[in-house]
C-alpha cells in the first residue's frame, strides 16, 4: 500500500503533533492512516503524554508514527495544496462525451454519399448566394465573446428572448436536433401542393404545439409575409461553470442555421426571374448537405441530469437519413419511421424548373 506523509515541524516554537486514525493492524500493509497536525497541540492538550492518554493515537517514543517505519516515508511528496476551485475536482468530467461526440460525428461522415471536406468548399464558391439573416443583430461581438461576465451574458440572453417574443409580426417555429434540411423539404412539399410558405410554417410549428417555449429545439422567428428570419434563439444546454463561454459557439451555431435557412427560403419561397434554375438547385441541395457537418454541440454535449445524449445522437441521424443525407444502410435505424421522407424527385424537380418563372411571385428577404 503507498504511503503518504506532510513532513512535521515546529512553527514560531510551538510543537506541531499529531492527531492521527488508523484502520488495520498496525504496520500492516493493510493498514491506512489519516494524519492531522495541530501547532496547537501543546498548549490546548498539554503535549504528547495527554494525547497519548486522551486519545490513544499518539506514540512518543521510538521511531515509528502509528507503527510505520518513519525511516520508511520520509521521501514521500507532500500532499498537494487545497484549493477551491471545482474544476480541479472534475477536470476529467466531460471527457467521455467528447469521445462519444467524436464517433458520433464520424459515424455520420462514413454514411454520406459525398466529401465533407468537398462539401466545405461549396460555402465559398455559394458565397455570392448565402443570405445574413436579420437574426444575426442578436451575436455577439468578439470584445464582448472576452469581456462579458457569464451574469451580463445571461441576462443579455434573456433581454433578446423577450424582444423576440414581443414580436407580433412573426411565427416562432421550432427546429429540433438535426431538423433543419426536414424543415426544408415539408415547405418544398406544402408549396407543391398548392399551400403558402405560412402552410408551411404551421405545419412546422403544429409538429411541437404552440404552448411555452419548447426546451428540446432551436427556435426562429420568421415572418410568414417576406420570409425574413428575424431571430434565432438556441437550446439552451448545461456545461461547466468554467466553460459557460462555450455557450457564445452555440449562439454562432444557431445563427448560421438561421443564415441557412434564410438563404433557402429567398430562393427556394422567394425567387427571382433572373435566378439560375441549376445553379439554385445546386445552391439548395448544399444547403441541406451542410447540416450533415452542423454544429451540434448544445445537443450533444448537454450536462443536464435527464438529458438523453445517445437518444439526441440518434434522432439526427434519423432526421439526415430522413431528409435523404444520410443513406439508408442502417445507421439511422428504425427511428426515423415517423419523420417525413424526402420530396419525390419529380416533385423537386418541377418545383427547382418554375424556379424564375412567373408561376413564382416575386419578393425580397
Amino acid at each position: 500500500m503507498d504511503t503518504l506523509v506532510q513532513s512535521v515541524s515546529t512553527y514560531s516554537g510551538i510543537g506541531i503533533f499529531d492527531l492521527s486514525g488508523t484502520v488495520g493492524p498496525a504496520g500492516s500493509s493493510d493498514t491506512f492512516a489519516m494524519y492531522l497536525f495541530t501547532n496547537g497541540a501543546e498548549k490546548i492538550f498539554g503535549g504528547p503524554e495527554a494525547l497519548d492518554a486522551a486519545l490513544g493515537l499518539y506514540q512518543s517514543s521510538g521511531e515509528s508514527i502509528l507503527g510505520l517505519n518513519i525511516t520508511d516515508i520520509s521521501n514521500t511528496p507532500d500532499v498537494p495544496e487545497a484549493k477551491d476551485d471545482v474544476a480541479d475536482i472534475t477536470d476529467n468530467v466531460g471527457e467521455p462525451e467528447k469521445a462519444d461526440a467524436e464517433k458520433f460525428y464520424s459515424d455520420i461522415e462514413k454514411a454520406l454519399p459525398f466529401s465533407v471536406a468537398e462539401e466545405k468548399k461549396n460555402e465559398a464558391a455559394f458565397a455570392d448566394m448565402y443570405v445574413t439573416s436579420a437574426a444575426e443583430r442578436f451575436g455577439f461581438s468578439e470584445t464582448e465573446k472576452e469581456t462579458l461576465t457569464r451574469d451580463d451574458y445571461t441576462a443579455r440572453c434573456r433581454d433578446n428572448l423577450n424582444i423576440l417574443e414581443g414580436d407580433s409580426f412573426s411565427l416562432r417555429v421550432p427546429v429540433g436536433a438535426g431538423e433543419l434540411p426536414l424543415l426544408m423539404d415539408r415547405i418544398l412539399r406544402v408549396i407543391s401542393e398548392g399551400g403558402t410558405f405560412e402552410d408551411a410554417l404551421w405545419e412546422q410549428i403544429d409538429r411541437y404545439g404552440q404552448g411555452s417555449l419548447n426546451g428540446n429545439t432551436d427556435l426562429f422567428w420568421i415572418d410568414p409575409e417576406s420570409g425574413e428570419v428575424l431571430g434565432a434563439f438556441k437550446y439552451e444546454r448545461t456545461v461547466e461553470d468554467n466553460e459557460w463561454r462555450t455557450l457564445f459557439e452555440d449562439d454562432s451555431a444557431v445563427l448560421t442555421a438561421a443564415d441557412d435557412l434564410a438563404s433557402f427560403i429567398r430562393y427556394a419561397v422567394f425567387a427571382l426571374a433572373d435566378d439560375d434554375p441549376e445553379r439554385v438547385k445546386d445552391f439548395l441541395e448544399h444547403l441541406k448537405n451542410k447540416q450533415a457537418y452542423a454544429d451540434y454541440a448544445r445537443f450533444i454535449l448537454d450536462l443536464k441530469s435527464n438529458a438523453d445524449i445517445n437518444g439526441v445522437m440518434e434522432l439526427i441521424k434519423a432526421n439526415l437519413t430522413a431528409a435523404g443525407i444520410m443513406g439508408g444502410n442502417g445507421s439511422g435505424g428504425d427511428s426515423h419511421k415517423n419523420y417525413d421522407t424526402l420530396t419525390p424527385e419529380n416533385e423537386l424537380k418541377e418545383i427547382l424548373e418554375s424556379i424564375g418563372s412567373e408561376e413564382i411571385s416575386d419578393g425580397t428577404i
